[in-house]
């Protein structure tokens, strides 16, 4: 990665786009013409505050519809508010006029229709399930780090309307190691090649030089973030950083993320956490001769409905799951589960402290390895353990569970918490029989 100042020629005169000047620090020698033409599978644009990503994202859409009379184009971003206030003014300013017939901003589900058959859709990306029913050929996905992982998995099959190529534009600022930097930047977990073809093209840029910018806006930037220079990485130069107070400093990707092959499970135990608007969750931990633990399964699902039920009775028979810890609030859900003949029990309600602590214990590095490993199937597990935080200026006297950040994702966290304290009781002595059938 370099930093240069690149002249930054845009799609073709006929789309009626001028030429701009945008300092960037993207792979050496590329530009934002190389972005707007790329025909990788998914194509990342990931940078800092005003560092052109929607217009940059704009202009490659205009070029795909030029390109493809009749092809149908998915636009989401995290929120309504982002769509009027950032995307669909975007559009309306780079859009030529006699390309449109028809404008239609009303109601949820907006969309634009061009002359040449191409309708432009626009939707919010905090509801996934509401674009399964869709089918379009080109899918942008803006402010991608505040939107949930299960977007992706729900629109990715999405894009299969016949006889147009497929693409993802994908843009945003990071937000620290989540889904979204594991899925499409980080090299140990992104989208792998297909049949020997990279997936992934990735491209980042500053707003440094933006002349389109306002007068003092960076140096305004830099100023805001002067005392806070984590900050200033993430939001001026679009690094992915780590914030302090994580709850689990420890993890590393390449010490903890490792598959289960030719190890040997004396046990395996299952953990569930349910979920209505939240996902649900049910994982999988297997442990081997030397005592340690290994989660190897992730089911995690929004609305899942009587999913958790079919996974939970499949996984016990191909697994030979012994017993299911699950979220204790939730009695009817357990019951449901024993109803169906899936040995679940109550997770340990002790307090959220205790499961971190001694999860943390696991995570430390000692001779012979730590006590947990995470398999790279477990994706949501992971960015959940990447990204689980104190809040900030959290004070020493607080109650510990106070101290966490509110309405985070923590669900996978809180299932492998219950299925790690289940185990170590069932190890000190406790009859499993009583504890599945009390």
């Amino acid at each position: 990665m370099v930093t240069a100042t690149i002249e930054r020629p845009l799609p073709p005169a006929e789309l009626g786009i001028n030429l701009t000047r945008v300092e960037c620090v993207v792979p050496d020698g590329a530009t934002q013409e190389d972005f707007v033409y790329d025909r990788a599978r998914y194509v990342v644009w990931i940078g800092g505050r005003g560092c052109a990503k929607t217009a940059s994202a704009t202009f490659k859409v205009l070029e795909y519809v030029e390109q493809w009379p009749g092809a149908w184009v998915l636009v989401t971003a995290p929120t309504w508010s982002q769509l009027w206030t950032f995307i669909i003014p975007s559009f309306k300013r780079w859009m030529r006029p006699d390309w449109v017939a028809k404008w239609n901003l009303s109601g949820d589900k907006m969309w634009v229709d061009l002359v040449n058959g191409c309708r432009i859709l626009f939707r919010n990306a905090s509801n996934p399930d509401s674009i399964r029913g869709v089918e379009f050929s080109l899918w942008l996905i803006d402010e991608v780090a505040q939107c949930d992982r299960y977007l992706v998995e729900v629109g990715a099959p999405c894009q299969r309307q016949a006889g147009y190529p497929k693409q993802t534009i994908v843009t945003g600022t990071p937000e620290g190691r989540n889904w979204a930097f594991n899925m499409f930047m980080n090299p140990a977990s992104r989208i792998p090649p297909v049949n020997g073809k990279e997936q992934i093209s990735f491209y980042k840029a500053t707003p440094l030089g933006n002349p389109f910018l306002p007068e003092d806006y960076v140096d305004e930037l830099k100023a805001l973030y002067s005392g806070n220079p984590t900050m200033a990485a993430q939001e001026i130069y679009g690094e992915v950083v780590a914030f302090e107070g994580l709850v689990f400093p420890n993890f590393r990707w390449d010490t903890h993320v490792k598959k289960p092959e030719k190890v040997e499970f004396r046990r395996v135990l299952g953990g569930m956490d349910f979920g209505t608007t939240d996902p649900s969750v049910i994982l999988l931990m297997g442990i081997d001769d030397s005592n340690r633990r290994w989660v190897f399964r992730e089911f995690y699902m929004r609305q899942a409905g009587m999913r958790p039920l079919e996974v939970a009775s499949r996984w016990k028979a191909e697994h030979k799951v012994l017993v299911y810890f699950a979220d204790p609030h939730n009695p009817h859900e357990i019951a449901t589960m024993n109803g169906s003949m899936i040995p679940v029990v109550a997770g340990d309600a002790r307090s959220i402290e205790t499961r971190i602590r001694v999860i943390n214990n696991l995570l430390e590095d000692k001779p012979g390895g730590p006590g947990l490993y995470i398999s790279p199937e477990c994706p949501n597990l992971i960015a959940e353990m990447q990204t689980y935080a104190h809040a900030r200026d959290t004070q020493l006297e607080e109650k510990f569970s106070d101290t966490l950040k509110k309405k985070q994702a923590d669900h996978a966290v809180d299932a492998m918490g219950y299925m790690i304290l289940g185990s170590m009781a069932s190890q000190q002595g406790h009859n499993i029989s009583k504890i599945i059938f009390r």
